[in-house]
């Protein structure tokens, strides 16, 4: 029975330390909307489709905006007394790169995600600057309401590393702004407008 029971402790650590893919989801890049404000919803209104892009001649970052899910339901019992402690706080993340060179990253994020619904979470990419093609592995950290921790399982995206074209827009317009504002990167929203005008005398 001692060896039962010490076997399934171990086993029970072993999935704590796990990475966790069933409540904390890192689900989708999103699209940046083509608006200098960069204002989101709770989930991405279009998500990107394809590979990350970083121009080393003008950038040093990728800038990107994470769709994550949290599928645990709200634990709130009030008849028991009991409050919801299923709300997330993303606090920070970690990035592994492989391809043509390997390399880490890390920063501070903050986001709240309540039990059984979505939200858009911000993250800052340091890929190495080496021409080629690399796999980014991102994973998200933080606290449940009851300041129990929680690492998700990674979230792979590739990232092409070489030239990216200036933004275009349509003729006639000029370019007003973008979103996230860091020229040189995929995804990238671009908001343009008509060009102002000259009051006649």
């Amino acid at each position: 029975m001692k060896t039962r029971l010490a076997a399934l402790a171990l086993a029970s650590l072993a999935l704590a330390c796990a990475d966790n893919g069933g409540s904390i989801q890192p689900f989708a890049i999103c699209a940046p909307p083509d608006d200098v404000v960069c204002s989101f919803k709770g989930t991405c209104d279009m998500q990107h489709m394809g590979p990350l892009a970083m121009d080393p001649a003008q950038t040093t970052q990728l800038i990107v905006f994470m769709q994550v899910n949290n599928q645990l339901a709200d634990n709130a019992d009030l008849s028991a007394g009991r409050v919801n402690t299923n709300d997330a706080y993303v606090t920070e993340y970690e990035v592994e790169y492989s391809g043509v060179a390997s390399g880490t990253s890390a920063g501070r994020t903050q986001g709240v995600v309540p039990a059984g619904a979505s939200t858009i979470i911000g993250l800052v990419l340091q890929p190495p600057p080496v021409p080629g093609q690399l796999v980014a592995k991102m994973k998200l950290k933080g606290k449940f309401a009851d300041q129990s921790t929680f690492e998700t399982a990674a979230y792979e995206a590739p990232i092409l590393i070489g030239p990216v074209g200036a933004p275009a827009c349509p003729t006639g317009e000029v370019l007003k702004g973008t979103c996230p504002g860091n020229l040189g990167q995929i995804p990238l929203g671009v908001a343009c407008e008509a060009p102002p005008t000259t009051p006649t005398p």
